[in-house]
Parts: C-alpha cells; structure tokens; sequence
C-alpha cells in the first residue's frame, strides 16, 4: 500500500509516462547483448526517482555497495547472454546498465540536483555521482558550487569531479579555500579526477593550509596529475610533522617519479622510526631508479623482515621486477 502511494506521489511530480516507463523497464533503443558501452544512454526521471527513493529505505551498507558499484560496470558482464541467469530478463539488465549511462533527461538531471541536499550522505553520493554523468551544464554547476548549503557544495564538487568537468576547474580552484573544510577537500579530490596541470599552484597552497583533510586531498591530487618535476612545496611535506601528511607525500612523490627528490626522501627515511612508514619511504624511493639504490642498500641488513624485503624488490626494479611484496593501496586523501 505504501508502495502505490509513493508510485502515486512520483506519477504526479514526474509524469506518469516516465515512473511508467522505468516500472515496466522497457530497454532503451540502443541496448544490446554485446556489451558496447559507449553511447549507452542513461536513465530517465522515473528511474532515477525510484532508485533514489529505494536506495534511501535500504541498510546503509546496501546503499555504499550500490554507491560503489554505479559508473563501475560497462554492462551486465555476461556477453550474448553467456554466464546470465536464463530467468534474467532482457529489459531489467538493460534497465540496470542504464543507471551507468549518460543521462540527458532535464526532468532526472533536475531531480538529481534536488537530491544533492539530502540528509543521507549515501543518496547524495549516488546523486552526485550519477549527476557527474549527465548532460548537466557547466554553468548550472557552479551555481551549486556556490550554494549556501555546505552539503550541496560538496555534493556538487564530487559531481565535478566524477564527470571531469573541465569547464568548472576555475569555480573548483576558488572552492579549495571554501570556509567548509568538506567543501575545500572534495574540490582537491575533483581537481585531481579531471587531471589539469594548471591547478598545481592552487593545489600548492593548498596543502600548506591548517585543514588537514584540504591538506591531504591536496597532495593526492598532486600525486594524481603527476607533474614531471614534483613541486618543492610539496617535497617540504616529507617533515610535516603529521604523519598522514608524511604517508600522503610518499605516496605523490611515488607516482610523479622525480629523480631530484631523492634525497629528500633519503634524508626522510633516515630520520623515520615508524616501520610502516619506512617501508613507504623505500618504495617512493625505488621509483626514483639508480639515484636511490645507495640509500636503499643498507636496509638489507635490517632486523625487520619486512624493510629487508622491500629493500631486496626495491634494488631488483621495484614495480618494473613485479607486485611489491607489501601492498601499499592508494592512501585515502580523506581520515
């Protein structure tokens, strides 16, 4: 009973043609059971309203899965059918992989924007996200980055960042000083998605801010464009006296590759007495080839097994020899 009214409710905000459409999940003229992907369109109002109100009353582990997984898939997985459940139909796997699709209905990109304010931070997650993968004007969106509410500036900076909206670097760089620190990190995080070396100097100053959340999105987005020549800013981190900073660092300085940091991080390493933290150290360094190998040698005589063996896959070639033998998964920009 609850059911059809809340069916009534969205038949009268939407349309009943679009809440119609998505419950009969009729496939989108495009869809087909090879798997393309590209073009694939996305959902219409209806669908997009009933996925948000169900993901909304579900257990909020069920919602992050969902969250997750949205944007992930290209299709259903299972090519001509092959490996497909033969109870499956046709349309709810074309429905389905319609969630993932480019989404150009005015009516679902409005709902989605009215979303962006809602107090379960796993609808906003799925509505900025899917709103990233939309048709949704680059103007409209720095509107919402400007908007009173904090929640709906971060949610609108995660869309930006989801889509790699390029046209809203400018509006991101001026939100990396938001007065909300939420807002300032998330717009560190979108800038690093979209990649534009021409942020580097707002990301800069950034990281030597006192919000350490802004901080660490900071450097993880320096690590993500990945400059030729680090920034000596951010090389400076390596003594932060925040050890999250320091992880943070390693981590940038790994993949941008410098050669000239070496001894920065040599000097890191020497002066570290967190473990943990050393075995980060080792692996930013190999990736800076012959220049660290003096470093690195002694470490073979660790009494820690762990340093000794890193040391060993450092001096072999590091990522070039094979997976390291203690994975170090891309730190989090946010605690």
């Amino acid at each position: 009973m609850m059911r059809a009214i809340s069916m009534l409710v969205l038949s009268a905000a939407l349309g009943a043609g679009a809440v119609g459409a998505a419950v009969t999940l009729k496939p989108p003229a495009s869809s087909s059971e090879s798997g393309d992907h590209e073009g694939r369109p996305g959902p219409d109002s209806g669908r997009v309203a009933i996925l948000l109100d169900a993901i909304g009353k579900t257990d909020p582990v069920v919602c992050e899965m969902i969250a997750d997984q949205i944007g992930n898939f290209w299709n259903s997985g299972e090519d001509f059918g092959v490996g497909g459940f033969a109870a499956t139909s046709l349309s709810l796997k074309a429905a389905k992989d319609s969630i993932g699709g480019h989404i150009t209905d005015p009516r679902a990109i409005n709902l989605l924007v009215s979303e962006l304010g809602a107090p379960n931070p796993c609808v906003r997650r799925i509505a900025s996200k899917m709103l990233g993968n939309s048709a949704v004007a680059a103007g409209r969106l720095r509107t919402l980055l400007g908007d009173g509410s904090p929640i709906v500036r971060e949610a609108a900076a995660h869309a930006a960042g989801v889509g790699e909206k390029r046209d809203v670097l400018g509006a991101l760089e001026t939100s990396l000083g938001d007065r909300d620190a939420t807002v300032g990190a998330m717009a560190a995080w979108a800038i690093g998605e979209i990649e534009d070396k021409s942020s580097i100097p707002a990301l800069v100053r950034s990281m030597k801010g006192s919000e350490r959340r802004v901080r660490l999105a900071a450097i993880w987005a320096l690590g993500q464009i990945s400059p030729k020549q680090a920034p000596k800013q951010l090389v400076a981190m390596l003594s932060d006296k925040d050890e999250r900073v320091r992880e943070m660092t390693a981590w940038a300085l790994y993949e941008i590759e410098d050669p000239s940091t070496a001894p920065a991080l040599q000097a890191a390493l020497k002066a570290e007495t967190n473990q943990d933290m050393q075995l980060k150290y080792i692996r930013a360094l190999a990736a800076m080839g012959e220049s660290s190998v003096d470093a690195i040698r002694p470490l073979l005589e660790s009494s820690d097994p762990r340093v000794k063996e890193m040391a060993v896959h450092a001096l072999a070639g590091g990522r070039a020899s094979g997976p390291w033998p203690h994975p170090w998964p891309q730190p989090r920009p946010f605690p």
